[in-house]
């Protein structure tokens, strides 16, 4: 869950270099592997919004979530 108070670019979570999630210009984004995978979610400010991602290493995709929708 996130409740971003301004618009714009920000980091949600990071792990290292293995993995992270973020905003740019309020679009939901991921890094893995130093790969960016950018989406067309946009993330809302002074709302509630559940985020998460899942990614395939087998199959090299990505798929984003923004309130349980793809």
């Amino acid at each position: 869950w996130v409740y971003p108070k301004l618009s714009g670019n920000y980091n949600l979570i990071t792990k290292g270099n293995s993995y992270s999630l973020f905003v740019t210009n309020d679009f939901l984004n991921a890094r893995i592997n130093g790969q960016v995978f950018n989406s067309i979610k946009v993330i809302p400010t002074n709302k509630w919004t559940h985020i998460a991602f899942t990614y395939s290493n087998v199959t090299d995709t990505i798929a984003f979530y923004v309130n349980l929708n793809t």
